[in-house]
């Protein structure tokens, strides 16, 4: 699957997909999706090419973090499987994502960690966040309302469902 590709979803029988009947102008983003006992899927998640009017296209962390999503529809293969995102322990994408920039750039506090998971896994890199200085303690950022909180790792960004997470590290 190539690195970023553009789709309009339409209903058609080669590729079903509930949002496709609403023809929202999506982007295709690949991913590494892991579930809470370990299991992997590959694919790629839809992002749409604008948020809101302010705000452009659609990042993975608002993907998963918006309120009002509870299953999330993966391109897998030629067909959209639909998953529970309070069974996903993490996503991968394999390369750093603009919106890790865009935080870097926004001033967020990039703290080096090591995530022990539930599923065994040990995540290392830098867990991102805005926050007031008086607020950017490892326990504060984890302890905030997103539900995925991104990690930046070389060459791979990382959305970590905090309820996955059995213990983090400080390695600063």
């Amino acid at each position: 699957m190539p690195a970023s590709s553009s789709t309009l979803i339409r209903s058609d029988a080669s590729a079903p997909d509930e949002a496709s009947a609403f023809g929202i102008a999506s982007t295709l983003l690949p991913i590494r999706l892991v579930l809470l006992w370990g299991e992997a899927l590959a694919g790629a998640v839809f992002l749409r090419r604008t948020s809101s009017p302010l705000h452009g296209p659609e990042t993975l962390g608002d993907r998963l973090n918006e309120p009002e999503t509870a299953f999330l529809p993966i391109a897998v293969g030629s067909g959209v499987e639909v998953v529970r995102l309070g069974a996903v322990a993490y996503v991968e994408h394999r390369a750093e994502l603009p919106e890790i920039d865009r935080l870097r750039e926004l001033g967020a506090s990039a703290e080096p960690v090591a995530i022990e998971l539930m599923t065994g896994e040990t995540l290392e890199g830098e867990l991102l966040a805005l926050a007031r200085p008086e607020r950017s303690r490892l326990s504060d950022i984890l302890n905030r309302g997103e539900t995925f909180v991104p990690l930046a790792a070389p060459g791979r960004t990382l959305y970590v469902n905090r309820d996955a997470m059995a213990r983090v590290r400080g390695r600063g």
